[in-house]
């Protein structure tokens, strides 16, 4: 894994792409003031792989089967420079995240053809076009504003719409490198 030790890497996740859109998380955040929008993925099981952890976690969330999509390079960030990395193992994530020293979480390009469909453990999905992705990362807006400008969103249960949306680091992570790499 090019010097990154497999215990280090705690959560593992995904940019799903449908062919037409990636596929994110829409829910509460944990202080409850904002909606947090997220990458697909989490924390892996006891003796689960990085890409393991990625394909079981999109079927828990999203009800999606994913194959990882080839990527121009793997990209180590710690939240500034972006840097190639060597990652021995297949599939190799098209970034990796250092939260702290010593922790790391790998995010890989995925495709499924599947419909998604919010799983229980799941309020949302929002389905990000390039050109959304990137308002999403530049603009403040609420669920309501996102939806009526026409935003598509899957929705499980009702979410407070005047609540303003809050994307994650990842999401700008994601809009950086497609500034420089040719869309999926």
């Amino acid at each position: 894994m090019g010097g990154i030790k497999s215990g280090k890497i705690r959560t593992a996740g995904t940019y799903l792409w449908t062919g037409s859109h990636f596929v994110f998380q829409v829910g509460p955040n944990k202080t409850g003031d904002r909606l947090g929008v997220v990458r697909l993925g989490g924390h892996l099981e006891p003796g689960e792989t990085p890409w393991q952890a990625v394909r079981r976690e999109v079927l828990e969330e999203a009800t999606m089967a994913v194959t990882p999509l080839p990527v121009p390079a793997t990209y180590l960030t710690s939240g500034g420079e972006l840097q190639v990395i060597a990652w021995e193992e297949r599939p190799a994530p098209l970034l990796v995240y250092q939260r702290e020293p010593g922790a790391f979480t790998p995010l890989y390009l995925t495709y499924s053809a599947d419909s998604p469909t919010p799983a229980a453990e799941t309020r949302g999905l929002l389905l990000l076009d390039r050109e959304w992705l990137a308002r999403l990362v530049r603009e403040e807006m609420s669920l309501d504003r996102y939806l009526a400008a026409g935003g598509r969103a899957i929705l499980r249960e009702e979410l407070p719409g005047a609540m303003l949306l809050a994307p994650s680091y990842y999401l700008g992570l994601l809009d950086r490198l497609l500034g420089f790499m040719p869309l999926v």
